[in-house]
């Protein structure tokens, strides 16, 4: 068991590792969007050609979606949750004894069990009985 602890630290340090380089990329990518922005929009104050200040309206709008699906992004990305301890224990005892699951779980922790045990369906017929 003590392999899988550490197997189960390491994907469990790698993610948050990524989880942070994700936050730091996007919060960067929406700063040069926001100064790209603000760009856009001194142009739009010094040209007087309604075509040209179109443009620059439409390009302006452009950023501003992407600046929102990338803060939309980055608030659905977030670290692991909880502890290494709260996610790993539950599922190391269930491996030492996927029994004690079946015998007092739910209908759902019984189906679960059933689908980490046997790669498919229980294939059972009524006449014979297996």
């Amino acid at each position: 068991m003590s392999l899988a602890k550490a197997m189960f630290q390491h994907v469990w340090e790698a993610r948050r590792a990524q989880a942070k380089e994700i936050v730091t990329s996007g919060k960067r990518d929406i700063k040069r969007l926001e100064v790209e922005i603000e760009s856009v929009l001194d142009r739009i104050m010094s040209v007087s050609n309604d075509t040209i200040i179109r443009h620059y309206e439409s390009k302006a709008e452009t950023l501003e979606r992407q600046k929102a699906l990338l803060v939309e992004t980055l608030a659905k990305q977030a670290e692991p949750k909880g502890s290494i301890e709260e996610k790993l224990e539950p599922a190391l005892n269930f491996l030492s004894n996927p029994w004690k699951l079946w015998d007092g779980g739910t209908v759902q922790a019984r189906r679960l069990v059933l689908k980490l045990a046997f790669t498919g369906p229980i294939k059972y017929t009524r006449k014979k009985g297996g």
